[in-house]
């Protein structure tokens, strides 16, 4: 049989109250997905009420007491593969019932990106082009245009993201961003004078070559030949917003830290850092170093490299463009999440990126993940509690 157990971590130094969680004993379920998981922390929080294990405040599994009445931002970020951003928000407010709340998926260049930007930002108009996916196939992606058609946004998922790609159809040696070039292209031929594109989530490993050669960029083993490059691109301001901070190459570069995740043996792990490592040798300079160098498997760096984008922290820039800050301040708790907590996470990924800003503004943050790799020393560096949601198997 196995036991779905709801278990609360919290930093030493915020240890101030806790909740009797007795009422945790002896649930037993089929955990099925992080669906039915929030699902079964819904059922432990109305047990607990009802069993009136704590006489005031709100217990839902969290270690810290919290009041009625308290203004809670919710703002967790993809539950990868099993609940969107927004789908993660719905679930997590049900268990804030008598508070009021303000659900703010939460996007840091990846998926969700343009659902965040499309519902927060006025007059955001979405568009959709025909463009090819990891594996080359036509699929339909979106991209939004604001400020009247003078900006567009790009979220560069849509078109090379892993959630494209069925578990056992990834293959990070062929994966492309060429889909990203081919959005850029259309809209340069809308006329945007602005492209911003949004990194992270994505299936590729390519150093951005895909999209550079959607864009008229030409590769061979010995040289990168930018004559043919799109000459709009020349009259445009291209941003590229990252969703980490990894530089290209190296122990935390964008195929030994990422490249696994997306289908890569270990052996072809080693063989993309020397593919990325041979186009930055190719390029010349030292821009491959840069954090951020390494988003979506180098396709930060490859448009920066060869179509002159200038490259810049995806969460800070959406948490302006959807006044975040504002959503923080008025807040008396700030829930965050997702599906797991790792090293990465500490690349400035969104909830991690979130507790940062939060913790300037004197708020306490709560996260709410499937799993927790880190140790208390390092998520209780942004942290105020981890709350699990975990499976045993007895």
């Amino acid at each position: 049989m196995a036991s779905l157990l709801v278990k609360s971590e919290r930093s030493r130094s915020s240890r101030t109250s806790s909740t009797d969680s007795s009422c945790l004993q002896g649930l037993e379920v089929q955990p099925v997905s992080t669906t039915a998981a929030m699902r079964v922390v819904r059922m432990v929080a109305a047990s607990c009420h009802r069993r009136r294990h704590v006489p005031t405040g709100v217990p839902l599994g969290f270690g810290h007491r919290y009041e009625w009445g308290m203004r809670v931002l919710i703002a967790p970020q993809e539950f990868k593969g099993t609940l969107t951003a927004s789908e993660a928000a719905r679930e997590l407010s049900r268990r804030f019932e008598g508070h009021e709340l303000e659900l703010f998926p939460l996007a840091d260049g990846g998926p969700g990106t343009l659902d965040l930007v499309s519902s927060r930002v006025a007059g955001a108009q979405l568009r959709e082009s025909e463009v090819q996916d990891p594996l080359g196939r036509v699929v339909t992606a979106r991209w939004c245009e604001l400020n009247g058609g003078e900006v567009a946004l790009i979220e560069s998922a849509e078109a090379a993201g892993l959630w494209r790609v069925a578990p056992s159809d990834r293959d990070a040696m062929k994966a492309s961003t060429f889909g990203v070039g081919q959005l850029i292209h259309a809209a340069l031929h809308a006329g945007c004078s602005r492209v911003v594109v949004t990194v992270g989530g994505s299936a590729t490993t390519d150093g951005g070559v895909g999209a550079a050669q959607a864009l008229g960029v030409r590769f061979d083993d010995e040289a990168i030949d930018l004559r043919g490059r799109a000459h709009r691109l020349a009259r445009v301001q291209l941003e590229v917003w990252t969703d980490v901070r990894n530089p290209l190459l190296g122990a935390d570069g964008a195929a030994r830290v990422y490249a696994k995740q997306k289908g890569a043996s270990d052996e072809q792990i080693e063989r993309l850092e020397l593919r990325l490592a041979k186009l930055a040798r190719l390029h010349g300079g030292d821009s491959h170093t840069r954090p951020g160098a390494g988003a979506a498997g180098g396709l930060a760096w490859g448009l920066e490299a060869f179509c002159g984008a200038s490259l810049a922290p995806g969460f800070l820039r959406l948490a302006e463009l959807t006044r975040l800050e504002d959503a923080i301040r008025a807040a008396d708790l700030i829930v965050t999440g997702e599906g797991r907590l790792d090293a990465q996470s500490t690349f400035e990924k969104g909830p991690w990126a979130l507790a940062q800003l939060a913790r300037r503004h004197g708020k306490r943050v709560v996260a709410v993940v499937g799993e927790n790799a880190l140790d208390e020393a390092t998520w209780s560096q942004r942290f105020d509690e981890v709350t699990l949601l975990t499976t045993s198997t007895y």
